[in-house]
């Protein structure tokens, strides 16, 4: 005998003996997984099942402190509202801390590099332009100051608009 759990249904729990010639026999399923009037040994084995498969990403398992403690770097960066954002579109979590597994702490690192490069770039656009252009780009797009962007396509926004007034003195 072997225990199958399925881990998208916690309620879900069946013994299950594998036999050669008959295939699975449930025993001590939930009843409504056992079909009525069905013969117990040919019964299938409960199927795991999830509406959603981003759910996959949120199963726990090791995480990597060094990660973590990378992702907290980049608030310093970012920003709170940019770090967040990201947190919440790539990990559904609020603190880098929360995130389930590795592989989801190397996707959020991925997308917190992205916007790193994103935010760089608009340094670099702004030393180009001059403080005077690059003041009146923030003043229109209601920008604070780099670390209180409100949002990605704000940032994406800023990038555009200091990319043209760059292209537009160069030429």
């Amino acid at each position: 005998m072997f225990l199958h759990v399925c881990p998208h249904r916690r309620n879900t729990l069946a013994l299950v003996e594998k036999t050669l010639h008959v295939g699975f026999i449930i025993a001590n399923a939930p009843p409504q997984l056992v079909p009525s009037g069905a013969d117990l040994r040919a019964a299938p084995l409960p199927q795991c099942s999830f509406r959603n498969s981003k759910k996959l990403g949120k199963l726990r398992g090791p995480i990597d402190q060094k990660t973590t403690s990378k992702i907290e770097g980049f608030r310093r960066i970012l920003g709170d509202p940019i770090y967040g954002e990201i947190l919440w579109r790539m990990a559904h979590e609020r603190r880098a801390d929360a995130i389930p597994n590795t592989q989801l702490q190397i996707d959020v690192v991925d997308a917190m590099e992205r916007a790193t490069r994103g935010i760089h770039k608009a340094h670099s656009l702004a030393e180009e332009i001059g403080d005077t252009s690059f003041i009146s780009v923030l003043d229109r797009l209601q920008i604070r100051s780099m670390t209180t962007i409100r949002n990605l396509e704000v940032l994406r926004q800023l990038d555009g608009e200091l990319e043209n007034l760059a292209g537009r003195q160069v030429a």
